[in-house]
């Protein structure tokens, strides 16, 4: 039973990320093919920018003695990274997972439930893990000069795999936490959305300053090894990797493991309460207010809003576009000085600016999914939708409504920021003004129409509806790869004007909308009385 646990939830995994549904096994070789190659050039990208910092380090750190100063941040990158990609997945399996009624009313065993989650939990930080130590261990290879032995393989194997167990113990414990502080909250979504934008503002944050902290690293090696010496375990772990130091190595792995097998244990003995516990929100009083007739449109609008609001996964991802648009128009006026400090050393990239700016907005907006899940959200509800005495396509202007709503007012803060910074006249103040908004309705469309052609309904959580799946990744690259063409003529052909580019693209960019609009409310909604 365990093994027939396991190859359902990886399945289920795999069809999240590959975009096959339960229902729709068979898939071309074309289609997994492509999935395959999207997957390997997404960890293909992570990995680089991991072989940049370490090939930075590397070489600084071999010649002045601090191989295990190396090893250390090493294991300290490969820790942190685990625990943050795992463990809002570790709350949702452990402690709100949807089936465990279903799975606790059939003849298994709660340890082979129990079990089979934190074994797909471990195969997801392996594949964390190998972002980090491959680019880690061939960095030091080729940049330090010093040859490695077999011990300190065997050493860097073990505790890389080590490392994955003492993740676990720590995303079980933060997921158990979270799950204490937002299970009674009246908006537990608030909550958990405000704990993913303090996770996305460390990770832009650490963006921003990497450059100036890998330079740091490289020259006062000396001064933080004096810091993080005195802390024993992380001495222990890069002494263990440098030179194969077999007791210290032990030491490591027990540090590792002990953390996990407790947490293991208190979670087998108690895993049947905290499978049935009912965390019900906050008890809210009941205040008789009337009630208020909207029309139907408005009714729908608010279903999809309230929708929207109550899932951190999906206001988190599918308006991560949004979010970064609003920071991006707050550094636009902050930085200015500094952004004409640059302009004036590039004379000749000036005169491009405002364009490639706008082609930038364009590019964030790209980054808003919303529209492009929210057939897919609906899964087995589906039905309830569908026999609404209202037209589909009053229910897809809603959805779209819902995309603009959240789009539009970051398009606008940007739109200000521009004006505000650059102060566009003529033309290309037209274009300032119009070719956001018209690239945030093109966005909206484009997810709509994408998941009306491939909607997913096999979903088990709506995080799996709202960041995976075949339309999704239709909005986003196809969004990314409209901004191209635009993009290389601005760039690359000197002979067309840049207000008349913009001009062309912004009518072009419109005119596709209309038309994908006018599919939406024909075709598209058709399509969705029938799915």
């Amino acid at each position: 039973m365990f093994k027939i646990l396991l190859r359902s939830r990886l399945s289920a995994y795999w069809a999240a990320f590959s975009g096959a549904t339960r229902s729709k096994k068979r898939r071309t070789a074309g289609k997994a093919v492509l999935f395959g190659l999207l997957m390997v050039y997404v960890l293909f990208c992570f990995g680089f920018m991991m072989f940049g910092i370490f090939s930075q380090i590397a070489k600084p750190f071999a010649a002045a003695g601090l191989s295990w100063l190396y090893f250390s941040l090493y294991g300290l990158m490969d820790l942190t990274l685990m625990v943050i990609g795992s463990v809002f997945m570790a709350k949702s399996q452990l402690y709100e997972a949807k089936d465990n009624d279903l799975l606790l009313s059939m003849p298994i065993r709660p340890r082979a439930i129990l079990a089979s989650r934190m074994l797909t939990l471990g195969i997801v930080n392996f594949v964390y893990g190998l972002i980090v130590a491959a680019p880690a261990i061939i960095a030091w290879v080729i940049y330090s000069g010093t040859t490695t032995s077999a011990a300190q393989w065997i050493s860097f194997c073990l505790i890389s795999l080590g490392i994955i167990f003492l993740s676990l113990a720590l995303s079980c414990l933060l997921a158990f936490l979270m799950s204490a502080t937002t299970g009674r909250m009246r908006n537990k979504a608030l909550m958990d959305t405000a704990i993913s934008l303090a996770f996305l503002l460390v990770y832009f944050w650490f963006c921003f300053r990497m450059n100036s902290m890998i330079a740091a690293l490289a020259a006062s090696g000396s001064y933080l090894a004096g810091k993080l010496g005195s802390v024993a375990p992380l001495y222990w772990m890069g002494l263990a990797m440098a030179d194969g130091n077999l007791m210290y190595l032990a030491a490591i792995l027990a540090i590792c493991i002990v953390p996990f097998a407790a947490i293991y244990a208190i979670l087998a003995v108690t895993f049947i309460r905290t499978a049935t516990a009912k965390r019900g929100a906050a008890k809210i009083k009941y205040v008789n207010r009337g009630h208020k007739v909207s029309s139907p449109f408005s009714a729908l609008y608010h279903r999809e809003l309230s929708r929207f609001t109550s899932s951190s996964g999906y206001l988190v991802n599918a308006g991560f576009g949004a979010i970064f648009m609003v920071v991006a128009a707050v550094l636009l006026i902050v930085k200015r000085s500094a952004l004409f400090a640059s302009l004036a050393q590039m004379p000749g990239f000036a005169a491009l600016m405002v364009p490639a700016v706008l082609l930038g907005l364009c590019l964030m907006a790209g980054m808003t999914t919303v529209s492009a899940p929210s057939v897919s959200i609906e899964g087995k509800n589906l039905w309830i939708a569908q026999s609404l005495p209202v037209p589909a396509s009053e229910i897809l202007k809603a959805k779209l409504a819902l995309h603009l709503s959240v789009l539009l007012p970051a398009v606008l803060c940007d739109i200000a920021a521009v004006v505000i910074v650059f102060r566009p006249t003529g033309v290309m103040l037209v274009c300032t003004l119009l070719l956001p908004p018209i690239f945030a309705i093109f966005t909206g469309v484009l997810g709509l129409m994408a998941n009306l052609r491939h909607p997913n309904f096999d979903w088990v959580t709506e995080v799996q509806a709202v960041k995976n799946g075949v339309s999704v990744m239709i909005a986003l690259f196809g969004a990314w790869g409209v901004i191209i063409i635009p993009g290389v003529l601005l760039f690359t052909v000197g002979v067309i004007p840049p207000w008349a580019l913009l001009s062309a693209y912004t009518v072009v960019i419109a005119a596709i909308s209309f038309a994908m609009y006018r599919w939406i409310m024909t075709k598209g909604a058709s399509i969705f009385s029938t799915l």
